[in-house]
């Protein structure tokens, strides 16, 4: 079984990942690279896990370029800027007591060519070279700094300047918490903090979704709307002026209506996961809708293949064509800035979009109980149409239904959307009734 799932590696450190691991880890990507460029998302582990890897990297003759706590997208991009690969130490969305690495190159998610590559060579010895051909390890503090100029070309500047967003940020006390204030601040935004202090334990867990938020309702100072990432900052997620989320099909569909709007460039790629309402956002602008697996490397992949302009995924996951090469959380945190300048409150905005009735459900399941979960259910499959991109799909008259197991969790994941509540409860009871036999 892989060690790399949809993103990355990931597990309990420093019970399954620990500073042997991370040694080991810099080792092996120095094969491929002799330029690393390497941070961390600022969780308790993290520094043990930079330190172990840059001197594994540095013994097998890497320079390694130091950015310390930065974000996904910071070092992303960094690593395009300096030709190399990128090893970022986050866990993502998951619990503080997880970590894990991913891998860059030249300003783009790794693909399962080089992971696997990485893999079969993990654990082999590596050649010990002499004193004077070790790596030198370079401390960068302009990392942000690049990645801020590269906004400032995507967005615009004067018009969120001008309306004196009031914007509350919660950066779940991780990597963000500098980085997404800064980045506000530098166009004009006056920034609530919130969870923005890294080394204390957030008041929240840390996926940025609505049980987990639900306590910014509870801010007594008055704000626009507000923004939640995720740990390492590629996620954002919106939340209207009384605190309660967009949700997250309807704020990806306000992203790609704004941006279809605004460009000529007509295509968009999105996910299997993608609702209803994105459809008909697609079509009414008259573009073409391509859709992948759920992972933002499929995403982005597609969009190179396609030359489109914008990518994303309904957990909060944004890719721009001209920006970083990755999802960017910081992007996404400026873009509802914009629209909230051209369009007005969000309140009033989302009442303009159809939504349908979608519900998204997790069953546990380790990996041998997801492989026969999905097995049965492929032979007992209940609907008219059988769609194999990513795990188990059906498109059909009532609506659709997605089964898949998680890439980076131990569950398998149902979204099923249905134009009426009733035909949603009817379908999802089909499918939950064959995983009962198992």
């Amino acid at each position: 079984m892989s060690l790399f799932g949809t993103s990355g590696i990931r597990d309990l450190c420093p019970e399954k990942i620990d500073a042997k691991f991370a040694f080991e880890f810099g080792q092996t990507v120095a094969k491929f690279s002799k330029k690393i460029v390497i941070g961390f998302d600022g969780r308790p582990t993290g520094q043990m896990l930079l330190e172990a890897a840059v001197a594994g990297a540095s013994e097998q003759k890497a320079t390694c370029y130091n950015l310390g706590i930065c974000s996904t997208p910071t070092l992303c991009y960094y690593s395009k800027i300096k030709n190399a690969l990128g090893i970022m130490i986050t866990a993502s969305h998951n619990p503080l007591e997880y970590n894990g690495f991913k891998i860059f190159e030249k300003g783009k998610e790794a693909t399962k060519k080089l992971e696997n590559k990485v893999e079969q060579q993990l654990f082999r010895a590596k050649k010990i070279p002499k004193y004077f051909e070790v790596g030198k390890i370079k401390l960068v503090e302009d990392a942000l700094e690049k990645h801020l100029m590269l906004l400032k070309k995507l967005f615009d500047v004067n018009k969120i300047r001008k309306e004196n967003i009031k914007l509350l940020v919660d950066c779940a006390n991780l990597a963000t918490s500098i980085s997404s204030p800064k980045v506000l601040e530098s166009f004009g935004v006056s920034v609530i903090k919130k969870n923005c202090e890294i080394g204390k334990i957030p008041d929240r867990n840390i996926e940025p979704n609505e049980q987990n938020l639900k306590n910014l309702a509870l801010i007594e100072q008055e704000f626009d709307f507000a923004i939640a990432h995720d740990g390492d900052g590629d996620r954002a997620v919106v939340l209207d002026q009384n605190g309660k989320m967009l949700g997250l099909d309807l704020q990806l569909a306000m992203a790609v209506d704004y941006i279809l709007k605004k460009t000529k460039t007509k295509s968009i790629v999105l996910t299997v996961e993608s609702s209803l309402l994105l459809k008909d956002i697609v079509k009414q602008n008259n573009a073409k809708l391509y859709l992948t697996a759920v992972g933002s490397r499929a995403v982005a992949e597609k969009m190179r293949q396609t030359s489109a302009l914008f990518g994303g995924e309904p957990c909060g996951e944004y890719i721009f064509a001209k920006g970083v090469g990755c999802p960017d959380g910081l992007a996404t945190a400026l873009l509802f800035c914009q629209i909230f300048a051209f369009e007005g409150g969000f309140e009033n905005l989302k009442k303009s979009y159809k939504t349908y009735p979608i519900k998204r459900i997790k069953l546990p399941a380790n990996k041998e109980e997801k492989k026969a979960l999905l097995q049965k259910l492929e032979k007992n499959w209940p609907f008219k149409t059988k769609i194999k991109i990513d795990g188990l799909r059906a498109q059909e008259e009532w609506g659709w239904i997605l089964v898949r197991p998680s890439g980076t969790e131990n569950y398998i994941r149902i979204t099923i959307e249905a134009y009426t509540k009733k035909e949603l409860e009817e379908n999802l009871k089909k499918v939950l009734e064959v995983f009962k036999c198992y």
